[in-house]
């Protein structure tokens, strides 16, 4: 439930019971404004995806008369729609313009305009230079524009630019795994900044969810593809990867990112329930860390009655316990049983959450 929802029902409430009057309620309301609605979201999506398309044709346009034009030409049309939205971002900043229906689109937009006015003017002029390099060029003159305009498919998915331009360069140079890292690392403000925005909850949850993911796989990715790694190692690693967004999290006050570090941990945890794949290490000390790790999850999900963590839990134990429960030698019947309790031990753990929720909540306690 919305808390404008619940706000409003405990007024009616109120109201009914003599506690505030018509007058106060109706000022205790408009204190609380209703969240932006799901109709001018989807509004925004619309003008977001109609931004892609405006870019697109025109990149289609261009291309398909590119050859008859000189260099002059050529430049001054590649760097026309860059100068444009600039032009049109410094005027809607100066006359206050706010409105997500506005700068989404323009961020996408201008996003579109500087990468594919990098890459025609570097290709107009035959300046050389390796993909990477021009990848990391087009990812740091974009950066400023998702500064400036806050858009959120922009914001989310920037940080591909560093795990591609790492991904591309010599195998196994860690420096170049440390310095796509600091890159990252540069648009954490733009991330804050979105945050601080407070958008439409959709893009809300679902922006964190995407940078939380890109953020998490691309360090993991970066450092694969640096350092050469057995499995044993590498399940060390997706751990750290978990553990880097847990502390961002924690440091920049980031929501959602802990549930996705959880869930991180929880799938690099999967793999240590076999033994048979481990060439080097040990494999007891991690199948115990991923106990562990599932009996923490499940603590957390129920002091916080928090579904998904505890859920997230329970299925990295019944995963580790099944692996090795099917490896058994016990009979179908004993397994088929086993099953049971589980599965209704799964079920009861989730009515008593969702119950005990709902008695927050109608006790008006936020969960």
């Amino acid at each position: 439930m919305e808390h404008r929802e619940w706000l409003r029902k405990e007024i009616a409430q109120w109201q009914s019971e003599g506690i505030v009057d018509e007058g106060t309620a109706s000022r205790l309301l408009e204190r609380y404004p209703q969240e932006v609605s799901r109709r001018s979201w989807g509004m925004i999506v619309l003008a977001a995806f109609g931004a892609l398309l405006v870019g697109l044709g025109v990149i289609s346009v261009l291309a398909a008369n590119w050859d008859c034009l000189g260099r002059g030409w050529r430049a001054v049309i590649a760097m026309t729609p860059v100068v444009g939205c600039g032009a049109a971002a410094v005027v809607a900043s100066q006359k206050g313009w706010r409105q997500r229906l506005f700068w989404e689109p323009m961020g996408i937009l201008w996003c579109l305009a500087v990468g594919v006015a990098a890459c025609l003017v570097a290709q107009t002029y035959q300046l050389g230079g390796a993909v990477p390099d021009l990848i990391l060029f087009v990812s740091l003159l974009t950066l400023p524009v998702i500064w400036m305009t806050g858009a959120v498919v922009p914001m989310a998915l920037w940080a591909i630019f560093p795990v591609v331009w790492a991904n591309m360069g010599e195998a196994e140079e860690i420096g170049t795994g440390l310095w796509a890292m600091a890159l990252m690392c540069l648009s954490l403000p733009a991330y804050i900044a979105f945050l601080r925005h407070r958008p439409p909850r959709p893009a809300f949850l679902t922006a964190q969810a995407v940078v939380g993911i890109i953020y998490g796989l691309g360090v993991f990715l970066i450092f694969v593809q640096k350092v050469d790694l057995d499995e044993y190692n590498a399940v060390w690693l997706a751990w750290g990867c978990a553990a880097l967004l847990a502390i961002w999290a924690w440091i920049f006050k980031l929501p959602v990112w802990p549930a996705i570090a959880a869930v991180f941990a929880s799938v690099a945890a999967m793999p240590t329930a076999y033994e048979d794949m481990w060439i080097t290490g040990n494999a007891m000390p991690m199948y115990v860390i991923s106990w562990l790790l599932a009996i923490g999850e499940i603590g957390y999900g129920i002091w916080k009655v928090r579904l998904g963590y505890a859920n997230l839990g329970c299925c990295l134990a019944l995963w580790l316990l099944l692996v090795k429960f099917f490896a058994s030698d016990l009979s179908f019947t004993a397994k088929g049983l086993v099953f049971i309790v589980l599965g209704v031990g799964l079920i009861l753990l989730n009515v008593t959450l969702v119950r005990y929720r709902k008695r927050r909540m109608a006790n008006g306690v936020e969960t």
